[in-house]
């Protein structure tokens, strides 16, 4: 006689790190593309029905398609461009920084934004002065999807204590692609 296992697939797939790891990239990396709210709940909520076992990992993969990577423990809130633009437009409370070189930012930057590059050995003193609190929300952003510097930052000011951190991960490229102003000397 064989026990039967508790569970599903999805719960047992979920166990070990190399799936976690996956799960995390193809969620971030269609939700920066691509509306799959709908497609995650619609390919998950049938699991999260059957079993309860199930909650965890649909809780993680909703979480990262709404803009939230909840991985052990920490999450990384991510905008598109069209929300970093409503908080714009809409005068919103927040401290817009781009994260790259000092060059990189005079050729060019989202107006209205700080540059305190992330290399900066005293980045989070510099971002702390700037907000002057660390619960004020912080957006920061890079050149592009392809660049790892404002997630870096993003992951730097979390373990820092900052409490409102987003990642506009599209970064100038993205913005000037949506057709937003973009200043600079390029």
């Amino acid at each position: 006689m064989v026990a039967a296992s508790r569970g599903c697939g999805y719960c047992l797939w979920t166990e070990t790190t190399f799936a976690l790891r996956f799960f995390q990239k193809i969620f971030v990396t269609f939700s920066k593309r691509w509306p799959v709210s709908s497609i995650a709940w619609s390919i998950f909520s049938s699991a999260r029905s059957a079993d309860p076992c199930c909650s965890p990992l649909t809780n993680q993969v909703l979480h990262a398609t709404a803009g939230v990577v909840k991985i052990g423990g920490t999450s990384m809130k991510t905008l598109t461009r069209n929300e970093l633009n409503a908080m714009l437009e809409q005068h919103e409370d927040f401290l817009l920084i781009n994260v790259l070189s000092e060059d990189a930012f005079r050729q060019a930057h989202i107006p209205g934004s700080y540059n305190i590059p992330a290399a900066d050995k005293n980045f989070i003193h510099k971002v702390e002065q700037k907000a002057g609190s660390k619960d004020k929300k912080i957006v920061v952003y890079c050149a592009s999807f392809d660049c790892s510097a404002s997630p870096s930052a993003a992951k730097q000011l979390e373990q820092a204590s900052f409490t409102q951190v987003y990642d506009y991960e599209g970064g100038t490229k993205d913005w000037k692609e949506g057709g937003y102003p973009v200043k600079g000397e390029g």
